[in-house]
């Protein structure tokens, strides 16, 4: 039996051709990620999207600042520089350097959100729309104990190798 969307897919868009995920070069965004948007700023949300979009399954990713720039459209690696630490002030990546390469961790946003609903620093209106996100889902609401890990036993990023956050770097992280 068809899906509702491949019904609809047929009827509005026949001749289009979708993006298939299953095909490789594919990121997807946590789902909780749409409500938060207002959050950050475009630019930061620019750079923070980029990185979440390079990040392998263990949260991981390094590449050169210039490399990011060139890919973003930056003139001004200091200005890009600039943006990329109002991410990592926000708590939503952490970054560290290390045998001269520059790397970046992107946090669980579900930790990040739980931080900052504890401290008090999201609108109620913004808790209630996260939290119904957090519902259709399954997954418990901002204030509620969370398991380090998904109802599978992994974390929202874990890979093969499980990369522990709370190890120190070679150089500590921001």
């Amino acid at each position: 039996m068809a899906r509702k969307n491949e019904l609809i897919k047929k009827r509005l868009f026949a001749d289009d051709i979708a993006f298939d995920p299953k095909g490789g070069g594919y990121a997807a965004f946590p789902i909780v990620l749409r409500r938060v948007q207002r959050l950050f700023e475009p630019r930061a949300w620019q750079v923070y999207s980029y990185i979440l979009m390079r990040v392998d399954p263990s949260g991981i990713c390094w590449f050169s600042l210039s490399e990011m720039c060139f890919d973003l459209d930056f003139e001004s690696a200091a200005k890009l520089r600039g943006w990329v630490k109002k991410v990592t002030d926000a708590g939503w990546i952490r970054t560290t350097s290390s045998t001269g390469k520059d790397y970046y961790f992107v946090r669980d946003p579900l930790v990040v959100l739980d931080e900052k609903f504890a401290a008090g620093t999201l609108s109620e209106e913004l808790v209630e729309a996260v939290n119904e996100t957090l519902a259709s889902a399954s997954i418990p609401l901002l204030g509620s104990p969370r398991p380090k890990t998904t109802p599978g036993g992994r974390s929202l990023f874990a890979g093969k190798n499980d990369v522990d956050d709370t190890a120190p770097a070679s150089k500590p992280a921001r």
